[in-house]
C-alpha cells in the first residue's frame, strides 16, 4: 500500500497529537491528556490509540462510567486487537467493573487460548461477581 502526501502528513499529525497526550499523562495533567488523546482518536479514528489514551484518562479522572463506554464502542470497532481488549480488561478489574473484564478475557481466550493472564483474570472476574463456583 502506497502512503501519499496526505496520509504521512495526517500519519506525522496523529502521532504529534500522541506524543502530547503521552507527555501530559506523564506529567499528571490527564485533563490535558484527554484533550490531545481525544484529538488524535476523533481524527484518526482507525487507530485505536488515542481512545485508549483518552479512557485511561477518563479513568484517572474518576470518570469510571465514560472511561468503559468509551472501551466498548472501541473494541466493537477493533473486536480483535488484543492490546485494546487487554487495557479494557484491566480498567475494569481495577474498577470493579468485572462484567465487563469478563467479556474482554473471554474474547482474549479466544484468540489466543494459552494466554496466562487471561486465564487468571477469568477468575478474578468470578470471584468479583460472587460466582466463586465457576473460578
Amino acid at each position: 500500500m502506497t502512503v501519499t502526501g496526505d496520509q504521512q502528513v495526517r500519519n506525522e499529525e496523529g502521532k504529534a497529537l500522541m506524543d502530547l497526550a503521552r507527555t501530559a499523562w506523564a506529567a499528571g495533567d490527564y485533563e490535558r491528556a484527554l484533550e490531545h488523546a481525544e484529538s488524535a482518536a476523533l481524527g484518526y479514528p482507525s487507530l485505536p490509540q488515542g481512545a485508549i489514551l483518552m479512557a485511561q484518562s477518563l479513568a484517572a479522572l474518576g470518570r469510571v462510567d465514560e472511561s468503559m463506554t468509551l472501551l466498548r464502542g472501541t473494541i466493537a470497532n477493533h473486536p480483535d486487537n488484543q492490546r485494546l481488549l487487554s487495557f479494557a480488561r484491566n480498567i475494569a478489574t481495577m474498577y470493579g467493573r468485572f462484567d465487563d473484564a469478563l467479556g474482554s478475557s473471554l474474547k482474549l481466550l479466544e484468540l489466543n487460548p494459552q494466554d496466562p493472564k487471561s486465564h487468571a483474570f477469568l477468575y478474578f472476574c468470578y470471584a468479583g461477581m460472587g460466582r466463586i463456583d465457576l473460578a
